[in-house]
């Protein structure tokens, strides 16, 4: 195996295969899903503990953003693979692509959804830019790296 492979589910260095990207990927996504799937609200129905429930809502935002934060990085790598044998041109274009089309619209959802609140941006994001993600994402596991 070759050195420059990276396994680690966050780090913008190195490279990852198609095998270890597919696995990564499939375990980031569940965990996300598995969280934003629970009603947290039930668990604090009964309680006058408020600031328990504020907390506990506040951490859960935080591992959300993580796990995103470590899918973008694990498809960074996945792009870095695919592009190790090309030009540095070809790479540099990827990189732009990589971040107008997963960067950007991920920090502007996690970030400035609440604060901009511009109802067709969010639209924009949500119904175009994120299913182009996914299904950028599924494609990368099938392309031949380096």
């Amino acid at each position: 195996m070759n050195s420059q492979y990276n396994n680690n589910f966050y780090g913008y260095n190195g490279l990852i295969n198609r095998k270890n990207y597919a696995i990564n990927i499939f375990i980031l996504i569940a965990l996300y899903f598995s969280l934003s799937l629970v009603k947290w609200e039930s668990f604090f129905q009964f309680t006058t503990y408020k600031f328990l429930f504020t907390v506990l809502i506040y951490i859960i935002f935080c591992l959300k953003f993580i796990f995103i934060m470590c899918s973008l990085s694990i498809i960074y790598r996945r792009i870095s693979d695919i592009f190790a044998n090309k030009s540095l041109k070809h790479f540099e274009i990827a990189k732009k692509f990589f971040v107008f089309l997963f960067v950007i619209p991920i920090l502007y959802w996690f970030c400035f959804k609440d604060f901009l609140s511009f109802y067709l941006l969010n639209l924009f994001c949500f119904f175009i830019i994120f299913p182009i993600d996914i299904i950028i994402s599924i494609i990368l596991c099938f392309i031949k790296g380096k």
